[in-house]
């Protein structure tokens, strides 16, 4: 099996991390990276001698506003392990989305959505660029400073 070259730079990690921040200080919680093999960004731990697993994130950084489009697209991918982990955990499964004009979140397993053959066709990288996707409408999508949820 080939493995796919990683496309995350520097410069993303960075800005990744400071979401992850963000959403530390929100929640009360310690955000910790997983494993690549995971497939899910981090794992929310709560704070103090338990360290508790409370919930599982992804984070993305988009370059556009949250009214861009009428849905946020995820990889089919992302989606499975993601609605997996909640389900076999039952702890909640948290998508966390950097736009140009604030930090977003939903919960994907409570969220309608399309599952499409698509993905990233402008600027494709390599051929696994194109797969199955979840468009996710942005009615689902949350402020993360509004949405009074705790992890």
């Amino acid at each position: 099996m080939e493995t796919r070259p990683h496309y995350e730079t520097l410069g993303d990690r960075k800005e990744q991390a400071e979401v992850e921040a963000e959403v530390g200080k929100f929640w009360n919680v310690s955000v910790k990276r997983l494993p690549f093999s995971y497939r899910i960004d981090c794992a929310l731990v709560r704070k103090g001698e338990s360290q508790a697993i409370v919930g599982w994130m992804e984070v993305k950084v988009r370059t556009n506003s949250s009214t861009a489009y009428p849905t946020y697209m995820i990889a089919l991918g992302k989606w499975l392990a993601g609605i997996d982990l909640e389900e076999k955990t039952n702890l909640p499964f948290i998508l966390t989305v950097k736009f140009t004009d604030g930090i977003l979140t939903c919960r994907p397993s409570q969220c309608r959505h399309s599952i499409v053959w698509g993905g990233r066709t402008l600027n494709t990288r390599d051929s696994a660029d194109v797969e199955p996707v979840v468009h996710i409408p942005m009615e689902f999508f949350r402020p993360l400073v509004a949405t009074g949820e705790k992890a």
